[in-house]
């Protein structure tokens, strides 16, 4: 997968392939199949490079009176939502809004939400990752829901 920057709105896409001089591509994470002849497609958009990670916030519908979560973002986004990384502290907050749902597990350093609790294997894993901020600096963080959540677009990250 090759993702692309719109040059004037910051829009992801990714190209899916590219025959006899046209370009295939949707939003980035999927979405409706786009078609555009080459030259026309290397006039819109560049290659999308990720410089780090920049602080943003986050929110959702399932939270409650729109409360927004600080969080972390590359503008990456999985079927047009937000992709957000969270500090512990605030992994935490969001495990105490989402009660039995999501539970840290300390030993593993990681969050863990249940899907099913007849189903362990149906949980999704949120393990510390290390970013590196576009200033250079590396948080631990987690990406809870990330990929699977449906997370609005993080306020402040293009």
């Amino acid at each position: 997968m090759k993702l692309f920057k719109h040059k004037q709105s910051g829009k992801l896409v990714e190209v899916i392939a590219e025959e006899w001089g046209v370009v295939k591509f949707s939003s980035q994470g999927g979405g409706f199949l786009h078609r555009m002849k080459r030259e026309a497609f290397e006039t819109a958009f560049v290659a999308a490079v990720f410089d780090g990670y920049c602080a943003g916030k986050v929110g959702a519908e399932f939270l409650p009176d729109d409360l927004m979560f600080d969080c972390f973002s590359n503008g990456q986004r999985w079927n047009g939502w937000g992709m957000p990384y969270f500090t512990l502290e605030n992994g935490l907050r969001l495990a105490a809004l989402k009660a039995s749902d999501l539970v840290y597990d300390a030993e593993g350093d990681r969050f863990v939400f249940r899907v099913d609790d007849s189903d362990p294997e149906s949980d999704e894993v949120y393990p510390a990752t290390m970013i590196t901020t576009a200033s250079g600096e590396t948080v631990k963080a987690y990406p809870i829901g990330a990929g699977s959540w449906c997370w609005d677009a993080v306020e402040g990250v293009q």
